[in-house]
């Protein structure tokens, strides 16, 4: 596979596999199921490497955030995914400017997700600062972060 790939042309290299991110904000929807049933997969093939495979926890990471978040269930189902995501779009480069991930996700009770699916501007940040915090505890980069906020 990938790992594999990049092993056999680059021995020295450490490599982080990042879990899925949930699939809509509500966590104990059905599609939830699958994501940390492939994550789990996921983990166990990371663990099936050497120390130089590790695992990126994204979905812990929303999944802390999104069990603090008021109204849990208000958010809409992923199964709503397509014309939230085209009306979305047509909105967003339509008015370009205008409005953000993050204003557009509000409506549909989504913090971390655009349409249930994408990553909005805070979701795109939990991102990188759980790539950051594994780049900085496996001590691969002596990095110095400036968050775009």
């Amino acid at each position: 596979g990938i790992i594999d790939f990049i092993q056999g042309d680059s021995i020295n290299t450490q490599i982080g596999v990042c879990t899925l991110p949930p699939m809509g904000e509500n966590l104990e929807a059905p599609a939830n199921d699958w994501v940390r049933k492939a994550n789990v997969v996921i983990e166990k093939t990371v663990n099936s490497y050497d120390q130089k495979v590790s695992l990126v926890p994204l979905y812990e990471q929303f999944e802390s955030i999104l069990e603090k978040k008021p109204n849990k269930q208000k958010s809409l189902s992923v199964d709503y995914f397509l014309p939230i995501a085209t009306a979305m779009c047509g909105i967003f480069y339509l008015l370009p400017g205008f409005f953000t991930w993050n204003t557009m996700s509000k409506p549909f009770g989504n913090l971390l997700l655009s349409d249930g699916l994408h990553l909005n501007e805070r979701g795109k940040d939990v991102l990188v600062e759980t790539v950051l915090e594994w780049l900085m505890n496996s001590n691969i980069a002596k990095t110095i972060a400036v968050k775009s906020r």
